[in-house]
């Protein structure tokens, strides 16, 4: 039976994405100290604000306040869903399963030492999925929600963000339902955070970060970029991965009313490396071909542009590139751009304005052709164009001093030309979400993109759950119009969640009154060949006895009249 508290009632998981241009839900957030990833404030603009810094050792509760905090008109939330690989049998022995939970305390934001990590045994006997379930919730405190989806699977989550950590020692972790029955060895946080490289391993173990979740207050749309920070150096896309984070509806060609993700710059592996089977879903559609060779950047474009009548997304390439010119003054040497067969050559001793003034012209003279625009923040240089899929660059400084391997621009100072690529960018024909799930099996190459609004679609034999729509029923609020209308929704979903729990229920009874007939059928059935077998049957018994009696009587009469002849012979001579 479904949790029918309140608590649980009004949050629907959807196969594609749900929400639109107002809400947004991050992949998997990365924040770790052992990555030592820290992001100065600015480095990330969300609808036009900057967002505060996020250091390394903060926790995922640290950086729903720091949104909700420095960012007017969004509402930042945190929460946590897995669902296991494969429905599990949920017997288990004492301290075989074991679950834990990061995040869980409070502490400084100057820590360096590792997350709080609280692990809860489970020391007692499961003998089924539910009571497992059961077990989980008890032994974790209320930290961790255990259900049971209609898949039969067993799903943990939590309204926090807090990470959650499973152990399943059973073979083949085949109580949780964690693997699919072959041993999965997961990499686990480093130990000592001053060497990132010292790792640990544990058999049949995974990890599941938690999810951020940003949603307008008023129903306008939500936007996430990179910025010039306030270290002055422009975001990156490491920043944007730390927090699980595309960027959002920043298409300079799109409509307010489109909604648009931008991956990251892909590099040559992502370039080569062909779409395989499952690889990368746009609204829960694989969009593999095996009759379009994904193997270039026009072939990746082609296989999403191929499904789009069924995703209603459509790809197309973005280029942005930005180049640091603060170490430029009196540094001898060129800077040489390519695109397609347009080239231009820009000499770097020259001071900043005027390599931003003759860049400006050359793209919008159309020497390095039409679709390249450049714009000026602060020290750096900001290229970046539509429909672009690379760039060839070429930095080479013969200057007194400089070094073969010295960063000009930001670059590494070479005589040879390098291909920087573009990004792919997805715009959607409306104003739906898009959804990016990437394969379980995907290649190391992840094509420059993130998970994005998919939730728990950890595995590929899991369907997205990006819990976007709704609130829960123990949280409804009418104080504003748009907390009014997510009452509705969260009434409205609590209701088909009920009514699907009758239903399920109401097909259980109907199965279960099936098999009380058939057994009861096959039950005076059998019963009926028992009696033919064991039993007399009256009927037949009665008719052979009347006719034995009649034999016999018949027999006595012929007997008697028998008897009675040789009498009546004597009679007859001796007359």
């Amino acid at each position: 039976i479904a949790n029918m508290q309140t608590g649980a009632l009004g949050l629907v998981n959807g196969s594609t994405a749900t929400g639109g241009l107002d809400t947004f839900i991050s992949g998997r957030v990365d924040l770790d100290v052992a990555n030592g990833v820290s992001i100065a404030e600015g480095d990330i603009v969300i609808n036009g604000q900057d967002l505060g810094p996020v250091a390394a050792a903060d926790e995922i509760a640290d950086v729903v306040q720091n949104i909700n905090t420095n960012i007017s008109g969004v509402t930042a939330t945190a929460f946590n869903e897995v669902v296991m690989y494969s429905v599990g049998t949920g017997i288990a022995s004492a301290n075989q399963i074991m679950i834990s939970v990061q995040n869980v305390g409070s502490r400084s934001s100057t820590t360096t030492t590792d997350e709080q990590t609280s692990d809860f045994l489970i020391n007692e006997d499961s003998h089924n999925l539910a009571d497992l379930a059961r077990l989980i919730e008890e032994k974790t405190e209320g930290l961790v929600t255990a259900t049971i989806n209609g898949d039969g699977k067993l799903v943990l989550s939590n309204d926090t963000g807090a990470s959650i950590g499973v152990t399943d020692s059973t073979s083949g972790a085949k109580a949780t339902g964690l693997t699919d029955g072959v041993q999965v060895v997961e990499l686990l946080a480093a130990t000592d955070a001053s060497n990132p490289s010292t790792t640990t391993s544990t058999p049949n173990a995974r990890h599941f970060n938690g999810f951020l979740k940003i949603t307008s207050d008023d129903g306008s749309n939500v936007t996430i970029q990179k910025g010039m920070g306030a270290d002055g150096n422009v975001g990156t896309q490491a920043d944007l991965d730390t927090l699980g984070f595309m960027q959002v509806g920043v298409n300079e060609e799109s409509l307010a009313t489109t909604y648009s993700l931008q991956g990251d710059r892909m590099t040559a592996t992502d370039v080569t490396t062909a779409f395989n089977a499952g690889d990368l879903k746009i609204n829960g559609v694989d969009v593999f071909n095996d009759e379009l060779t994904t193997t270039t950047f026009a072939g990746k474009l082609d296989a999403i542009n191929a499904v789009k009548d069924q995703t209603g997304v459509s790809a197309s390439a973005y280029f942005e590139r930005f180049y640091d010119a603060s170490a430029l003054t009196n540094v001898a040497g060129t800077v040489t751009l390519t695109f397609g067969t347009k080239t231009d050559t820009f000499d770097l001793s020259a001071t900043l304005s005027t390599l931003y003034t003759n860049m400006s012209a050359g793209f919008t003279s159309g020497t390095l052709g039409a679709n390249l625009s450049a714009e000026l923040i602060g020290d750096v240089i900001r290229i970046y164009g539509d429909d672009v899929t690379n760039v060839s660059i070429t930095l080479n400084s013969t200057a007194a001093g400089v070094t073969a391997n010295q960063t000009l621009l930001g670059t590494t100072n070479v005589t040879t030309a390098q291909a920087q690529y573009g990004a792919i960018q997805l715009e959607s024909e409306g104003s739906a979400a898009i959804s990016v799930d990437l394969g379980e099996d995907a290649p190391t190459a992840t094509f420059g993109l993130l998970e994005a609004n998919v939730g728990a679609a950890d595995f590929d034999s899991n369907a997205p759950t990006s819990m976007a729509s709704g609130g829960v029923v123990s949280d409804l609020s009418v104080l504003t119009a748009t907390s009014a209308q997510n009452a509705i929704t969260a009434i409205d979903n609590a209701l088909e969640q009920v009514s699907a729990s009758a239903a399920n229920l109401g097909a259980t009874q109907n199965r279960l009154n099936h098999v009380i007939a058939n057994v009861s059928e096959t039950i005076v059935n059998t019963e009926a060949a028992k009696s033919r077998i064991v039993d007399a049957d009256f009927a037949v018994e009665s008719a052979r006895l009347a006719k034995q009696q009649v034999l016999q009587q018949a027999s006595t009469a012929m007997l008697a009249q028998a008897n009675a002849a040789p009498q009546s012979v004597l009679s007859l001579l001796g007359g």
